[in-house]
């Protein structure tokens, strides 16, 4: 979005229009974009201040679309805080599992270059389903788990070093045990 209207969103934060208007003139609302759009101005408003200067706008745009996760729901990291983000804790019928940044930001080298995307991910699902989380490969990485199907359960249970840097072998070790029954 920045890039197709960089020129016309810095002229409209200057001239002080308001989000939605901003948006309704570049076309994005009414439509799929238009949350995204908004949003994007009113950050860059908030970093900016009263610097409504074409640089410091320029800047607030990229900063902005930084901090807005990307369309399919992942959000990149700033590898340079992987020391001081904090552990995650999902507790699963009253057992807690702990999640290290190490476990949780999936770090790539991209041309050279370290990216880091948070293994965390949003979906959108129909209200009527709740509150949902997928449990999936930045969970059972750390963790062993076992599906039993026919005692409608499922075991986690904390993989050791060995077992965790070697994912693709038949017989895993673990350190640990935890079952919980499914839902149906």
């Amino acid at each position: 979005m920045v890039d197709m209207y960089e020129d016309q969103l810095e002229k409209e934060i200057q001239d002080g229009l308001d989000p939605v208007a901003v948006c309704t003139q570049l076309g994005e609302c009414p439509g799929t974009s238009c949350l995204l759009c908004k949003t994007l101005v009113k950050e860059v408003k908030k970093i900016i201040g009263k610097n409504e200067t074409k640089d410091a706008i320029h800047n607030a745009l990229y900063q902005a679309c930084a901090k807005i996760p990307s369309p399919g729901g992942e959000s990149a990291v700033d590898c340079d805080n992987l020391a001081t983000m904090p552990d995650v804790q999902i507790t699963l019928a009253g057992k807690v599992f702990t999640l290290t940044p190490k476990e949780y930001v999936l770090e790539i080298d991209q041309g050279g270059e370290k990216q880091c995307i948070s293994g965390f991910m949003g979906i959108n699902l129909p209200p009527q389903l709740g509150n949902f989380w997928i449990l999936g490969d930045v969970f059972m990485g750390p963790y062993y788990t076992i599906f039993d199907m026919g005692n409608k359960q499922v075991g986690f249970a904390k993989a050791t070093d060995a077992a965790s840097k070697k994912a693709d072998t038949a017989k895993m070790s673990v350190s640990a045990d935890f079952s919980a029954n499914l839902v149906q």
